[in-house]
């Protein structure tokens, strides 16, 4: 190859690495300042919750006494009154009962309020339990040891209007009597009670 030709070919692969150099793409990097992020805390509503009031019962009207009283086994209701007749759920509503044994003396497994014979555990109210009730020869009614005059009160959870009574079981012991409502027997009529 002579000079011409090997200048010429210099040419040639002079121009095609300029050319490679021109369409290459370069980045250009500059500097950077980060920051530290700060959180500026935003104020969020609070979603408001209204309660929804539900409608009360009505109070249905009563006495809060019967007139009506029943014995079993010689033991005889004498009186029954709740206090209050209407309540809102879960609150104490006061009664106040008389019983005399008019028999001979015997074990009871509860004595008190009653409202109800589907619950287990729930809608009775053994003021007494566990107890020989005394009797003296001839069941002189007028003999404090054959009498129980008492208070105490009740507590029903949901809403709705109840008859209670005065009720008596005979069962082995008060668990049993409030775990069998089935099994207690009236010592009077009922009185009606609206839980609102």
């Amino acid at each position: 190859m002579n000079r011409r030709q090997l200048a010429s070919l210099s040419l040639i692969a002079l121009a095609l690495v300029a050319f490679a150099w021109a369409s290459q793409t370069y980045y250009t990097y500059a500097p950077v300042a980060y920051r530290q992020a700060t959180w500026t805390p935003t104020a969020t509503m609070t979603p408001t919750i209204t309660p929804t009031q539900r409608p009360l019962l009505d109070c249905a009207p009563s006495s809060g006494t019967t007139s009506q009283f029943a014995s079993s086994r010689g033991v005889a209701g004498n009186a029954f009154k709740l206090v209050t007749t209407c309540a809102l759920p879960g609150e104490d509503v006061w009664f106040e009962f008389k019983a005399t044994n008019n028999g001979s003396y015997q074990y009871v497994g509860g004595l008190g309020a009653i409202w109800c014979t589907n619950k287990p555990g729930q809608c009775t109210q053994a003021s007494w339990g566990d107890f020989w009730f005394d009797n003296q020869p001839g069941g002189n009614p007028n003999d404090p040891n054959n009498v129980i005059p008492w208070n105490d009160h009740l507590n029903v959870t949901a809403s709705g209007v109840y008859q209670v009574r005065l009720g008596i079981c005979w069962l082995a012991d008060r668990n049993a009597c409030e775990q069998n409502p089935g099994s207690w027997e009236y010592l009077s009529g009922p009185v009606t009670l609206t839980i609102r």
